[in-house]
Formats: structure tokens, sequence, C-alpha cells
């Protein structure tokens, strides 16, 4: 699922945990304003119980 800038869908996004085997996140380094944003938004997503196993895959796009 692609939720990452989806606001409004924010707060649903929990219901989409259930099962996931990895979390995937591609950063923008170009744009540093935002990643403050992207750090606390990544570790609330895996602070859920539903994600323990889940494995975590992150890139950086330049």
């Amino acid at each position: 699922w692609d939720l990452r800038g989806q606001i409004l869908i924010g707060p649903y996004w929990r219901s989409y945990y259930a099962n996931t085997q990895a979390v995937i996140d591609v950063v923008d380094s170009n744009n540093m304003d935002h990643l403050p944003i992207i750090k606390a938004e990544l570790l609330a997503t895996l602070s859920a119980d539903e994600l323990k196993d889940a494995k975590l895959f992150l890139f950086e796009n330049t």
C-alpha cells in the first residue's frame, strides 16, 4: 500500500498493518525539511504491534 503523503487517511493506516511482512519506505533526500516528519511517521508506524516482525526496507531517492 502506498500511504506516504496520504494525510487524510493517516488515522486509518493501522487497518493496513495486519499480515504485513515488510515496510518499504522511499525518502526524498532532496527535501530535508520533511525528514523530521518522515522520521516521526516511520517510528510511529514501526512501533505498532502488528509490524513487530515486519522487515524494513528504507531507500533514499535523490
